[in-house]
């Protein structure tokens, strides 16, 4: 996986920080309430730092705070081998974890090695940004399984989940367009297809959260594992 994301490294370097207790919202002091999609509301006084500066090979949580809905969800958040392995459990709505801190993903990407997402939704892997304002863009696996597209929640699109050909998954950002591009790639190629658009403007673009997760409960120890996770600027 490293020579897949080779080309593409040098834009990010590892990203470390203060880890926030178990539980906590990161930041959630300068960034006031949150929005309808739990997303930030947008403050002009803040500047994240660039996406490019977010790349996690995994080998620890640094840098990320666990979540769980409900708090007494028995679901699994552990560092497996250089992976990020999420395992459901009874009564799960999502688990997963959250960016220490904010991010600009104005005219910027994100992508993520999705080494074992499981081959029916079930649970169901996702990665999601909360912008600035309170909306969110996300990518996940659905029963099917289909990979779908969602803006604020609501379906964008959704196309058949084939594991190896959409191994990687990429949210890219234009600004002079207003659009993110929801895009995939089978593992060593960066050779990226479309599979879905939104309109975004650049201003939700340059205060986001990142959430690597998994939504339902599912058989006890049903797994998915995620590795390289990388912010580039172009």
């Amino acid at each position: 996986m490293a020579a897949a994301l080779a080309t593409v490294a040098a834009c990010g370097s590892d990203f470390t920080g203060q880890v926030a207790p178990d539980g906590a919202v990161p930041d959630a002091a300068h960034r006031g309430d949150t929005g309808p999609f739990g997303g930030p509301v947008f403050d002009a006084a803040v500047v994240c730092p660039s996406i490019g500066t977010l790349f996690d090979h995994f080998d620890d949580l640094a840098g990320w705070t666990e979540f769980r809905d409900p708090d007494s969800s028995a679901c699994t958040v552990a560092i497996e081998s250089g992976q990020l392995a999420l395992a459901s459990a009874a009564a799960t709505n999502e688990c997963g974890i959250a960016s220490n801190g904010c991010r600009d993903m104005s005219d910027r990407a994100l992508m993520i090695d999705a080494v074992s997402p499981g081959d029916d939704g079930l649970p169901s892997p996702f990665l999601r940004l909360r912008l600035a304002g309170g909306g969110s863009l996300e990518m996940r696996v659905v029963e099917g399984p289909d990979l779908e597209l969602l803006r604020d929640g609501q379906q964008v699109a959704a196309a058949s989940f084939d594991p190896e050909a959409q191994r990687l998954w990429r949210i890219m950002h234009t600004a002079v367009a207003d659009r993110v591009d929801f895009q995939t790639a089978p593992a060593e190629t960066t050779e990226w297809t479309t599979l879905g658009s939104a309109e975004v403007a650049a201003e939700e673009m340059i205060e986001v959260e990142v959430l690597v997760g998994l939504a339902g409960a599912a058989a006890p120890g049903d797994a998915v594992t995620f590795d390289e996770l990388l912010g580039v600027d172009f």
